[in-house]
């Protein structure tokens, strides 16, 4: 890390994780911490932050550490609140409907219509889907629709700490393959090798 320009500009690890033949990217600072892959339905257009990183709008693979599992589930909206959106949405474009036949007339077919049409529709601004939402749920609409575990228990990244705990398993590996194999050489040389 590149501590002359301090924390702020130090590039972030990309901390790889394979999985089903695919590498996804888990981009926040490295912490000794298991991990988990999930798919999750991002609502906002502008896309949210899951975890320390940006997710785009619509469904995507995220890594997490574990411990962000729970702020997930407090980011995610409930059956209920899914309900009471599609009910925002449809209510909205009644309305929009009820005011585009007020200003222009019922469809007559033609293309002066559709063009009349158009530009009502883009005058139209009485309400949007987020206000009428927000009738019912006055802190509007969470930005996560669904997300579920892809993965569970998938290695931290590296760390200082545990980089070091993974060399002495290395080393202690070896150290025990190199006992196995004098042990079975020197039974060998006993049994008439």
């Amino acid at each position: 890390m590149d501590r002359s320009l301090g924390s702020l500009y130090s590039p972030i690890p990309k901390n790889h994780i394979k999985y089903e033949g695919s590498v996804y990217e888990h981009r926040v600072r490295p912490r000794d911490e298991k991990r988990v892959l999930v798919e999750v339905d991002v609502f906002p257009s502008n896309g949210t932050g899951i975890g320390g990183q940006h997710v785009k709008q619509g469904k995507h693979r995220v890594v997490l550490y574990q411990s962000d599992l729970e702020d997930l589930e407090a980011a995610t909206a409930s059956p209920q609140q899914i309900r009471d959106w599609d009910d925002a949405v449809a209510s909205y474009e009644a309305q929009r409907e009820r005011w585009v036949v007020g200003a222009v007339g019922k469809n007559d077919g033609s293309e002066q219509y559709r063009i009349k049409r158009e530009r009502a529709l883009a005058q139209y601004g009485d309400t949007t889907p987020s206000l009428e939402f927000c009738r019912k749920h006055p802190l509007g609409r969470p930005p996560v629709t669904s997300w579920r575990v892809l993965a569970e228990n998938l290695d931290a990244p590296d760390t200082d700490t545990n980089r070091e705990s993974k060399r002495l398993e290395h080393l202690i590996g070896q150290l025990v393959d190199g006992l196995g194999k004098a042990v079975s050489q020197k039974q060998t040389g006993r049994n008439g090798g």
